[in-house]
């Protein structure tokens, strides 16, 4: 008998837990679920910047030696790296600071940003052939460029940093009424100019003066670049028709349609146009009113805990009042709810999700009720108490209102202790339908009852928790009367063994999005327009998670398959990538596979393993990650600073580059590579 066997044999049978421990309190009435909305401003600052980290890597990668030193001046992707380790502190992203530690935090970030900028420009000079400045107009959200504001000519750049081919909207503030727009073929691309909305100035108050928006479709190669021309027609003061009042009984394109309340103007249904799905649906914005402590206990709510002192939700307002843009380009309703809560439902031209993009703040305490606010989402899907939840972006995990899988629950706040961290998506589905909401950022979000989503959007609290904060959560912005935020969900309607071949792409984008860089003027001659740094597009079920320089030789990649098992019946299943074929600037000589966290050889890594209470034997995990901090962050945010070099360096071999993903696997490699 082996040693191995007899290990199993002695070892008793251990349980094995498959959900995790949230929500979780350490008084009845204090859940620590507040912290999972906290400073939203900051948490989609934490992704976005973790976005542009990833673009840095791959350029780095792409441009060589020239990426760090070059027409741009000196740049890198190690400050970035460095601001990104330490916003993932679980008393950073987590919203649980000081606003003065918040702020520094911010500042690191946008270090980063100010040193990874000029490599990303570095590179784009090289691949391009064009040494002309790059300016990325980080205020885009509020219509701020001064590039576009400014030029009669400009171009932009559309870099893509994921493994497939995208297909981008791409929104610039302008002072024209007429523009052409042309892509990097010479052909024209349709265009639209609309009017600044008077939400997005109202937010942005003194910061630019746009009077429009430039609205194009972009579509950019895998692990490349696309640059578009814009050239001026016009300059009218007439310009663009203003929103027209009211909403249209429905808006839709190709694939879906939504109507609206003629009374209140609210969504009221959402249909699927290929699966011929139409779901009664309500989406309105709503606030709990903070508890200060009562008669059960003295907690407050603060920036660790959500404590509501009722469980209805109050509404900002039962209608809003609205108004209308549509294009042939994309159709919009502008909803106002009050002065300091709006939206926009926005759908695009050949898109699969409905948009909303959501204004709030600077949320009014002048009434001494501290407010967290809310968009749920109210339909007729029999959830029989279920909704979902990712991990990480990865796995989804089941929850179930008032239950724990591994104990008896006796509920005692049966809002604050059924809310859950949300880092991608939230869903309920029946047997017919799926209702599936993306988020731009961590949130989190509850189910509270049968047919109905919420996911907290802002909070703005007059009391502290009690557990070292020190301070109440009140935010004060940029003009120190309360923060503004502004973010967007993405809504779907599937069929429920189709809606991951929906959702899993779509949340990727959105994580890993496009990232636009403007030069002012005409295109040169012989500039290089477009290129992919790969010679094809991954497979549908394999997402691009890592590609990082190790060191002159040597890059880092990591690749996923997106898909769980039996979610899809079209990509839940196994697939090959050739690692030889698959770079188009990279000759790869060697092969060598690490764990996921890239501090070991895989055949020099030990696993203990044990059986499980059914005699399976089951195996421990490769990486142990901090578990206060990481249901905020992607797994690809908390491997991007997570990257740790070996103790030697080997060669590798070739003959390893055929390479097979299962379902939900990560496989990590160091590759040798020659620039070819």
């Amino acid at each position: 008998m082996s040693s191995e066997s007899s290990v199993l044999l002695v070892t008793p049978r251990r349980p094995v837990k498959t959900d995790d421990f949230f929500p979780y309190a350490d008084t009845p009435h204090s859940f620590w679920t507040g912290y999972f909305s906290s400073r939203p401003a900051l948490k989609r600052y934490e992704r976005k910047s973790n976005g542009l980290l990833q673009v840095c890597n791959q350029l780095e990668v792409l441009g060589g030696a020239a990426s760090r030193r070059g027409p741009h001046g000196s740049g890198d992707s190690d400050t970035l790296r460095r601001a990104m380790g330490v916003a993932q502190h679980h008393d950073a992203v987590a919203g649980t600071e000081k606003q003065h530690v918040a702020n520094d935090y911010a500042q690191r970030l946008a270090s980063g940003w100010a040193h990874c900028e000029p490599l990303v420009s570095n590179v784009l000079s090289v691949l391009s052939g064009s040494v002309s400045p790059h300016s990325y107009c980080g205020s885009l959200n509020i219509s701020v460029c001064p590039v576009s504001e400014d030029n009669h000519q400009f171009s932009v750049t559309v870099y893509n940093p994921m493994g497939s081919a995208v297909s981008w909207s791409v929104r610039l503030p302008v002072n024209g009424s007429l523009y052409s727009v042309t892509d990097p073929r010479g052909q024209p691309v349709d265009s639209q100019v609309v009017p600044v909305s008077n939400f997005t100035r109202a937010v942005r108050r003194d910061r630019g003066y746009a009077a429009y928006e430039l609205v194009f479709p972009a579509r950019v190669p895998p692990l490349g670049f696309s640059t578009y021309s814009v050239s001026l027609l016009q300059r009218s003061w007439q310009g663009p028709p203003p929103p027209q009042p009211g909403a249209p009984p429905s808006i839709q394109n190709e694939f879906v349609k939504v109507t609206f309340d003629p009374d209140t103007g609210l969504l009221s249904s959402i249909s699927n146009l290929e699966t011929q799905q139409t779901l009664r649906l309500s989406q309105n914005f709503y606030w709990y009113n903070a508890s200060v402590g009562n008669s059960d206990s003295a907690q407050p709510s603060g920036a660790y805990i959500f404590r509501p002192n009722t469980s209805s939700p109050f509404p900002v307002s039962t209608r809003a009042q609205t108004f209308t843009v549509q294009t042939p380009l994309f159709q919009e309703v502008y909803q106002e709810f009050s002065p300091w809560v709006s939206q926009v439902v926005r759908l695009p031209r050949g898109g699969h999700q409905l948009e909303l993009e959501w204004t709030v703040g600077p949320i009014p305490v002048g009434d001494g009720l501290g407010k967290e606010v809310i968009s749920r989402f109210d339909s007729d899907i029999n959830s029989s108490g279920l909704f979902y939840t990712d991990s990480n972006g990865r796995e989804i995990l089941e929850r179930r209102r008032d239950f724990r899988p591994t104990w008896d629950l006796k509920q005692t706040e049966p809002i604050a202790g059924n809310y859950y961290p949300v880092n991608t998506r939230i869903f309920i589905k029946d047997g017919r339908s799926q209702l599936t909401v993306l988020t731009d950022r961590s949130q989190g979000g509850s189910s509270i009852k049968d047919g109905s989503l919420e996911l907290m959007l802002h909070r703005r609290l007059l009391q502290d928790d009690f557990r070292g904060v020190g301070e109440a959560l009140s935010e004060p912005g940029d003009y120190y009367d309360g923060l503004v935020v502004r973010g967007k969900l993405l809504v779907s309607l599937s069929p429920p063994a189709l809606a991951a071949d929906t959702h899993r792409p779509e949340a990727h984008r959105q994580a890993l999005p496009p990232l636009l860089s403007l030069q002012p003027g005409k295109t040169v001659a012989g500039q290089r327009l477009e290129f992919s740094g790969l010679q094809a597009e991954l497979p549908p079920a394999v997402q691009l998670l890592t590609l990082s320089q190790w060191d002159s030789e040597s890059v880092l990649l990591r690749l996923e398959h997106r898909y769980q098992r039996g979610e899809s019946v079209a990509h839940s299943h196994p697939v090959t990538v050739n690692l030889q074929k698959l770079f188009s600037t990279l000759e790869v000589e060697g092969v060598s596979e690490m764990s996921l966290a890239a501090n070991q050889w895989k055949e020099e890594m030990t696993r203990l393993d044990w059986r499980g209470e059914t005699g399976a034997v089951q195996y421990s995990t490769v990486s142990i990650i901090r578990w206060s901090t990481v249901h905020f962050l992607t797994l690809c945010d908390w491997l991007a600073v997570s990257d740790a070099k070996p103790l030697h360096s080997r060669e590798g071999s070739p003959s390893g580059s055929e390479v097979t993903l299962q379902p939900m696997e990560i496989r990590t490699f160091l590759l040798r590579v020659r620039r070819r």
